[in-house]
């Protein structure tokens, strides 16, 4: 797969969420190509006769609230996941600020602050990653700018003080980082979307002084391609998955064949892949999502397949046994799903892209270990927010907080600037 327009292509199949497939932001945005996994008419036509059924009813709550709108000058398209340091959440927004995308932080009680505009020549641009904290340092990627544009690892510390460190060249050592980092051992861990030895991405370290090191480079095929997720550390052992690639078939995709994988990689980068996703009517394929580790089992989410062809909650050993725990079936039961998954006293939780109970603008669900799942908001758009993409954090009351990357109060070329919520389970 070629780069160049194609880096905007498939970072903006998740920022525009499954609804908006044909969405432009802006000057400079290109609409989504029809090779991308689409789940918008997957969900039309497999579920139009369930539309109006009593199936999965949602189950509201009533402690669910919007607590900040942007409102483009302080962010906007917040589509990562919010990083909870003491208390005080922390976040970026795709564009807005100055035009490139923020960091900021927000209060439990919705009080919002600007730490950092992206805009200068070297500077990166359109972060899409959850910040990770190591030490009261912030960690984070943006998919663009830096020296080569190619995207960027930066620190920022708490009180809005930014600094790149690392700016990825574009060839062999990776190109647009998509996923936050993991730390581990005195070292960071990342993937690159493209790039690497085959330009089909990498999984990288980098030492906090900026030596950067590709453990691996995605040949495509069965052994995968284009990993979009972060890393989840079991005993030392990184676990991820792959967009495209695997010896699965039947899916569409840019990179050649392959409906995604799940992989291991230690930290010597000898690389396995534990899964690949077949689209054989009832495993799911296409994963977005990072892995969620729950006492040495790992669950995830696929955007597409399943019994009902909307996406799927799975489980896997570290082994690579895998096991469907719950499909997708229809748009009042939401669809789409490109979050992981948060743990809160054995329950997982998580948000779908799509779907719900009205305007199919997503949903915020629970599910058991044991595959028992309720929908617990559907998004209605405008005030409530729409399109949710990036995974919930909880506090250490159990409260969860999330962004949604549409809605809120503001307009932002044509879409509103995104919202942040909470809900206590």
């Amino acid at each position: 797969m070629k780069r160049g327009s194609d880096i905007i292509l498939v970072s903006a199949l998740t920022l525009c969420g499954v609804m908006l497939a044909s969405c432009s932001r802006g000057s400079g945005s290109t609409p989504l190509p029809a090779g991308l996994p689409n789940v918008t008419a997957q969900v039309l036509e497999a579920t139009q006769p369930l539309e109006r059924s009593s199936f999965a009813r949602s189950h509201p709550r009533k402690d669910y609230k919007v607590i900040f709108g942007f409102n483009g000058p302080d962010g906007a398209f917040p589509g990562a996941g919010l990083a909870d340091v003491g208390g005080l959440l922390y976040g970026t927004t795709y564009q807005g600020g100055t035009g490139n995308g923020t960091v900021f932080s927000v209060t439990t009680s919705g009080e919002e602050q600007l730490l950092h505009s992206f805009g200068s020549a070297y500077d990166g641009k359109l972060p899409g990653s959850t910040l990770i904290d190591v030490n009261g340092l912030l960690y984070g990627t943006t998919s663009q700018g830096g020296t080569y544009d190619e995207g960027t690892v930066f620190t920022i510390t708490t009180s809005g003080k930014e600094n790149v460190l690392y700016s990825f060249k574009g060839g062999t050592d990776g190109a647009t980082p998509q996923a936050g980092l993991r730390y581990l051992n005195g070292v960071l861990y990342g993937t690159t979307v493209f790039g690497g030895s085959h330009n089909m991405g990498t999984v990288f370290s980098l030492t906090t002084s900026g030596k950067e090191t590709v453990l691996h480079s995605f040949a495509g095929g069965a052994d995968g391609a284009q990993p979009y997720a972060a890393l989840t550390n079991v005993k030392r052992v990184l676990y991820g998955t792959t967009l495209y690639g695997g010896s699965g078939s039947g899916c569409r995709s840019p990179s050649g064949t392959g409906c995604g994988t799940v992989f291991s990689i230690n930290t010597a980068g000898a690389e396995t892949v534990l899964h690949t996703f077949t689209n054989n009517g009832y495993d799911g394929w296409g994963p977005y999502a990072s892995l969620t580790d729950v006492k040495g089992l790992l669950y995830g989410t696929t955007y597409n397949g399943g019994t009902g062809g909307l996406g799927t909650v799975f489980t896997i050993t570290t082994l690579g046994k895998e096991n469907v725990l719950y499909s997708f079936k229809a748009l009042t039961d939401g669809a789409g799903p490109t979050t992981g998954l948060t743990d809160v006293n054995g329950v997982l939780y998580g948000t779908t892209s799509a779907g719900g109970a009205t305007k199919y603008y997503g949903t915020l669900f629970s599910i058991t270990p044991a595959g028992t799942k309720k929908v617990l908001h559907s998004f209605k758009g405008g005030t409530d927010g729409e399109n949710p993409d990036g995974n919930l954090v909880a506090s250490s009351k159990g409260t969860l907080y999330g962004p949604t990357d549409s809605g809120g109060t503001t307009d932002c070329f044509g879409y509103g600037c995104g919202t942040i919520f909470k809900v206590s389970p």
